[in-house]
């Protein structure tokens, strides 16, 4: 048996998978105004902030242009502590701005102080924002479930799957550096439609199991599962950042695909 390993030590993996015959969607795109500050102290450069404060600007503007949505994912963990079972909740956050920015323009950037005498950097800018004019299909859904949802190092997990209709999965899953690698489909299993409910891996060739990042300070990380779903065959890339695999998501219509993410904690 083979494995798939979760966190900073994945397995290379080698698949074919045919592109997809979709339409392009349609695509809705303005120029908005943002604002962004970050203080610069000594842990912290100055052009490092001004980046931090780039980045809050444009956040700023895709929130102005089309909202923000918060979802999130709670789960129960126990473990024996001098004879005592404690179970905690652990919830996971996030917050989802529906829009993509393909353009920057009059941009200034200003280190000065704030009313406390921080030296802050400040940015405004114009960003030019896109989000996509189709809504999502509300036949179109799946219940994502992982087993376990604490995991430590070495344990297997399972991922399950239980669609409203035929559909094509890629899953993903993201480290602490926030880069995302595909684990599903890979050589053991393609991606085939899935109809019903379905449980990955689905064959004993392989399994996924958990590998702690190398070299990442603490005991204990968080990480995310990323399953899209989609009408069709998607071809994909192995690996993305967040941002470019946000834009990957941009090229496909929101009528077509259904994005779940779950996260869960890993234990060295």
């Amino acid at each position: 048996m083979e494995y798939i390993s979760i966190g900073l030590g994945l397995l290379r993996l080698l698949y074919d998978i045919s592109s997809a015959d979709n339409a392009a969607p349609l695509v809705i795109e303005e120029w908005v105004y943002g604002r962004g500050s970050y203080v610069i102290h000594e842990e912290i450069s100055e052009a490092q902030a001004c980046s931090k404060a780039e980045a809050r600007a444009k956040l700023d503007a895709i929130q102005k242009f089309n909202g923000e949505y918060i979802a999130s994912d709670t789960f129960m963990s126990c473990r024996e502590n001098n004879d005592n079972i404690e179970c905690p909740m652990h919830t996971f956050t996030w917050s989802m701005l529906d829009g993509l920015i393909s353009g920057v323009r009059n941009k200034t950037t200003v280190a000065t102080k704030n009313l406390k005498e921080e030296r802050v950097c400040k940015v405004v800018l114009e960003a030019k924002v896109s989000t996509q004019a189709e809504v999502p299909d509300p036949s179109f859904d799946l219940e994502v479930a992982l087993t376990p949802a604490v995991l430590r190092e070495g344990d297997t997990i399972s991922i399950a799957v239980e669609p409203t209709t035929k559909m094509f999965l890629n899953i993903f899953v993201e480290d602490h550096t926030h880069t995302l690698t595909k684990i599903f489909p890979n050589r053991f299993e393609s991606n085939g439609p899935v109809s019903t409910k379905h449980l990955i891996p689905s064959t004993t060739k392989y399994t996924i199991r958990s590998s702690y990042p190398e070299g990442l300070s603490g005991n204990d990380t968080q990480e995310v599962i990323h399953v899209l779903a989609t009408t069709g065959k998607v071809s994909l890339l192995d690996t993305y950042t967040i941002e470019t695999f946000n834009l990957k998501l941009l090229e496909i219509p929101n009528n077509q695909k259904r994005y779940v993410r779950k996260g869960y904690r890993l234990v060295r």
